[in-house]
């Protein structure tokens, strides 16, 4: 019974026992990801491209040269880190070009420096980058794991938190950009709400959605649509962008039609389902309750999966 147990609680089936204590190989995996900035630089790059054209078999050939390091690592932070309950954001992360971002409610699966000091990302991302905000106080965010760095650090004074291998989403908050100096924190957070409506994410009932976020969404779709739609001061050129990249990068789609249906404004539902109602077997009308909108497939052109999530607990995709 106890071995049955173990097996159930070892989530991410690491073979670490239920109630293992932390080991001396995840400090020195943290230590060494820290501390040491040319290993940290090629191990991060092991994650991703680094040509366009690269095979993915190219990139799995270079991360498993880093096999232990990324192991125990992750384990350091999703089995003994903290969450949400213990410390809540917001987190800054310094990128030193302006980038779009694909994803609003976005899976940190690389591994990710932040800082909960917005000065620390600002320099690190210099005059022609931008500071990324994170935050984990919504949806289902405060589940995702960290680890604080800053007690184990050799650079104190960063305050780091790392974040690796991503079982729930974080909130894009905002996106500040140090040369014009601009804050995209409106934008972002009507993003948010949209991706979230898309993504399975927890609590919605607890969301809040303004005219303003309905606007900036309304925009943001007829403009990656190719249809003329009226200016908006909260989604000028750099904002518009972001959200073509979402739509281009979003493959899966996890409508959870419970918590959909918790929501008190359905405003930004609207625009991509019908009707959402709770109902039993005997009662299903033959009507579009419940049925998506053909608006879905034209605005994620690259959508290769569906999953819906009804209250009984099934799951269809």
């Amino acid at each position: 019974m106890q071995e049955n147990e173990d097996k159930y609680n070892d989530f991410l089936h690491y073979d670490i026992p239920y109630g293992s204590p932390l080991r001396a190989h995840h400090l020195f995996a943290v230590v060494l990801y820290t501390d040491f900035s040319d290993l940290c630089f090629a191990f991060g790059r092991s994650f991703r491209k680094i040509k366009w054209n690269e095979s993915f078999a190219a990139v799995k050939e270079r991360n498993a040269k880093f096999y232990f390091l990324s192991r125990y690592l992750r384990e350091a932070v999703q089995y003994y880190g903290s969450d949400g309950v213990e410390e809540k954001g917001p987190f800054f992360t310094g990128m030193k070009c302006v980038m779009n971002m694909p994803s609003f409610a976005l899976a940190l699966n690389g591994p990710t420096s932040t800082s909960k000091q917005k000065a620390v990302a600002t320099r690190f991302a210099g005059d022609g980058g931008m500071v990324i905000v994170l935050d984990n106080q919504r949806g289902n965010s405060d589940y995702e794991r960290f680890w604080d760095c800053s007690w184990l650090s050799a650079f104190t004074e960063e305050d780091e938190r790392l974040w690796f291998g991503s079982i729930y989403k974080v909130e894009v908050a905002s996106v500040i950009i140090i040369a014009s100096a601009l804050n995209y924190r409106r934008s972002m957070d009507a993003f948010w709400k949209f991706d979230a409506i898309l993504s399975g994410q927890r609590n919605m009932n607890e969301i809040e959605v303004s005219t303003r976020d309905v606007d900036i969404v309304r925009a943001a779709m007829a403009s990656a649509l190719g249809e003329p739609f009226a200016a908006n001061p909260n989604c000028d050129a750099y904002a518009l962008d972001n959200f073509f990249a979402f739509t281009r990068h979003k493959t899966h789609v996890v409508l959870d039609l419970y918590q959909l249906n918790q929501m008190k404004d359905r405003r930004l539902t609207d625009f991509v389902m019908h009707n959402i109602k709770k109902q039993e077997a005997h009662d299903i009308t033959y009507d579009d309750t419940n049925i998506l909108k053909p608006l879905i497939f034209r605005l994620f052109p690259n959508l290769q999966q569906i999953t819906i999530e009804t209250s009984s607990g099934d799951i269809f995709a």
